[in-house]
């Protein structure tokens, strides 16, 4: 289907952004009591860890960019051809969290949010646990990319500044694996509850060690999650058979 994904045009430079504001979303974590006061994000009866804070915003961005962009979660054995899923999930997440929670960004112009280098690590930290451990370097970044720059002048990254539409994330379930977090979470439409993708994402201690963390866990592993399977088929067909 069509998505309202602004990061998803042609390079910022190609034409004029009139992206739409990303859908809301809540900063504070989800705690123990799962009544009215539970967060939007979190469905009836699922309890989040207690420091879960703004990991809604990593999630969101993987989801996006798997929905968008069509690609696997990039990991050490992404070929050169699959970079782009590194480079537009952090810019979601720039996006996201200049927009919601606090501005991390050093500088703007007309397309792109410019963030320190150690912001950037912290981002590519939580998004992928492999980074935060020392496995993963960040992949090239092309010339003609359009989602990231480098600003050699002050050794900023450059992210291209846009919205996600009506896309918004849903966790609905969460259970305990030793000390990791195994989360089944939905990329909904805000407007039509229509479903843009199920995935299941594993969540684990952050390892990131620079002075300002944001984020209590880090993505260790991202896959499509299984469609959910109805208890009894009563068309007519499958009555006939049985």
């Amino acid at each position: 289907g069509v998505m309202a994904v602004s990061l998803m045009g042609c390079g910022g430079n190609e034409k004029e952004q009139t992206s739409p504001e990303p859908a809301e979303a809540t900063t504070e974590a989800a705690v123990e009591d799962t009544g009215d006061d539970s967060e939007d994000y979190v469905d009836t009866g699922v309890t989040l860890p207690s420091d879960f804070g703004d990991m809604i915003y990593p999630l969101t961005s993987l989801m996006v960019e798997a929905s968008a962009k069509g690609l696997p979660y990039y990991s050490e054995d992404s070929t050169e051809d699959e970079a782009d899923s590194f480079w537009f999930s952090m810019a979601v997440l720039a996006s996201l969290m200049n927009d919601y929670v606090k501005d991390f960004t050093v500088d703007t112009d007309e397309n792109y949010l410019y963030l320190e280098e150690d912001t950037v690590n912290m981002y590519a930290s939580t998004l992928y646990d492999a980074y935060a451990q020392g496995n993963l370097e960040f992949p090239e970044l092309a010339e003609d990319d359009t989602y990231a720059v480098y600003n050699e002048d002050d050794n900023t990254y450059g992210f291209l500044s846009g919205g996600i539409g009506t896309m918004k994330a849903y966790i609905t379930d969460c259970e305990e694996d030793g000390s990791d977090y195994v989360l089944t979470a939905e990329l909904r439409d805000t407007d039509s509850e229509d479903l843009y993708g199920r995935y299941q994402i594993t969540i684990t201690e952050n390892s990131y060690d620079g002075e300002e963390n944001a984020f209590a866990y880090a993505v260790s592993d991202f896959e499509e999650a299984d469609e959910e399977e109805n208890d009894v088929d009563f068309s007519e067909g499958a009555t006939e058979e049985n």
